[in-house]
């Protein structure tokens, strides 16, 4: 019986607590605590059921997986185990085979080739009865010994006769030294250091770094025999011949020279190889030109290669460095980095200087971002464009669509790169979520399609 009195009190209480009715006789800060405590309850309420809601919108991974395997035994959910684990074993796989392309060659293994091959060599070093056809620029800059002979000896194609005071050098050893004054790399076998230490004594120290001598030659110009002669303009060049054209095929009006040397352009592109080749055959059926150190004039069309990005292609000739810093750009307005880039990478293709296309592929995958990721697709799928930059970019698509699939992005995507996307085993959404998107891709086209109509 008393507690269904206590009871039958509390009860009025509790509800004049809850509803926030007080009596006049109670205390005000009493009323004041019970309308704090109401509100603050009431917060939390909207906020639990606005995150619910949040949560709503979002796929529950959580739950579908365990609907998926409520009714499966031990060995059906190890066997799908198995599968998740073989799916993303072939994922890594495809990426890895998304990423392989060939690699670039280096500069010292170009400029080893070039020491084999004896393409645009000027000079002849005669030592121990065996000839050895070198390039002056070369072996100037790497060697005080030989930057002394040569300037005793000028004129191209120079048979010079050495002697050397160090005994015990052969004909096989000296050739070593020549190979590694062109790659700074010394042959396993021919590590006799007491012999090396009195050669280098006689050559004038041990060589520098390769980059070094190389970013020396780029910077000074000395030593040069070719001339990169950018065009722009109407202007004409001074040596340019008077039916506008160079015997190269290119326009001849010239108005921005770069110094630069046969051997390194011929040893990093097979174009340029060509082009000196070519001059070099001229120059031998040209008596009055012998033993002449003339300048090999290489004249390039503005249409073809801007001469902003002459400095951004000598540095990738010489150093394997592709630094959009280096081009000249206008006060306001103009291309963008990404612009750059991609330009870029066509005129590496067009000079076949992998070493400059595969950098401003890597600068392009670098740039990429969300806001820019339509045009990248659309420039990688053109016949002109890199199809290495665009499977990266469709990796990229795939992984991230769950963000994209909520932004303006997907809208600028066409039909075509969607459809790739969602075709795709490791797109990283659920399904309804794909389906959504592709109807919303499929009406935003239809009405652009309207709009234009």
């Amino acid at each position: 019986m008393g507690t269904s009195q206590s009871t039958s009190v509390a009860a009025p209480r509790l509800l004049r607590e809850n509803t926030g009715l007080c009596s006049s006789s109670e205390p005000l800060n009493q009323r004041k605590k019970a309308r704090g405590s109401s509100s603050s309850l009431a917060t939390l309420r909207r906020r639990l059921l606005l995150r619910r809601r949040r949560s709503s919108k979002c796929p529950d991974h959580a739950r579908y997986m365990r609907e998926l395997l409520s009714g499966c035994s031990l060995a059906e959910v190890s066997a799908l185990c198995e599968q998740y684990e073989a799916l993303a074993a072939l994922k890594d796989l495809s990426v890895q085979a998304d990423l392989a392309r060939p690699p670039a060659s280096a500069k010292k293994h170009d400029l080893a080739a070039l020491f084999e091959t004896r393409v645009a060599a000027d000079v002849e070093l005669v030592y121990a009865g065996a000839c050895f056809p070198a390039h002056r620029a070369i072996l100037a800059a790497r060697c005080p010994y030989f930057r002394q002979v040569l300037g005793r000896f000028p004129g191209h194609g120079a048979r010079i006769g050495l002697e050397l005071r160090t005994p015990g050098v052969d004909a096989a050893l000296f050739g070593a030294l020549l190979k590694l004054l062109y790659t700074g790399e010394l042959a396993p076998h021919q590590h006799d250091r007491p012999l090396l230490g009195r050669l280098a004594d006689e050559f004038g120290g041990a060589p520098n770094p390769l980059e070094q001598d190389l970013r020396y030659l780029l910077e000074t110009g000395d030593f040069a025999d070719a001339m990169l002669v950018f065009t722009k303009g109407n202007g004409s060049s001074s040596s340019s011949s008077s039916s506008g054209h160079s015997e190269y095929g290119f326009s001849s009006l010239g108005t921005l020279e770069r110094p630069c040397h046969k051997a390194v352009l011929a040893a990093r592109s097979p174009f340029f190889k060509n082009l000196v080749q070519r001059r070099n055959r001229g120059e031998e059926l040209q008596p009055e030109r012998a033993g002449l150190n003339l300048a090999t004039r290489i004249v390039l069309d503005e249409s073809v290669i801007p001469q902003r990005f002459s400095s951004v292609l000598l540095h990738a000739v010489y150093l394997d460095e592709v630094n959009l810093a280096l081009v000249c750009r206008p006060l306001e307005g103009g291309p963008t980095s990404l612009e750059d880039a991609m330009e870029l990478y066509q005129i590496g293709r067009f000079l076949e200087l992998d070493i400059l296309s595969q950098g401003c592929e890597d600068l392009i995958l670098e740039m990429l971002t969300p806001n820019n990721l339509a045009t990248v697709l659309a420039w990688g799928a053109r016949p002109y464009g890199s199809a290495w930059v665009y499977r990266q970019a469709v990796n990229y698509l795939r992984d991230e669509f769950q963000p994209f699939s909520q932004s303006p992005v997907l809208l600028q995507l066409s039909a075509e790169h969607l459809r790739e996307a969602l075709s795709s085993d490791f797109l990283q959404v659920s399904s309804q979520t794909a389906r959504s998107c592709k109807h919303l891709n499929i009406k935003h086209y239809l009405s652009m399609r309207f709009f234009e109509l």
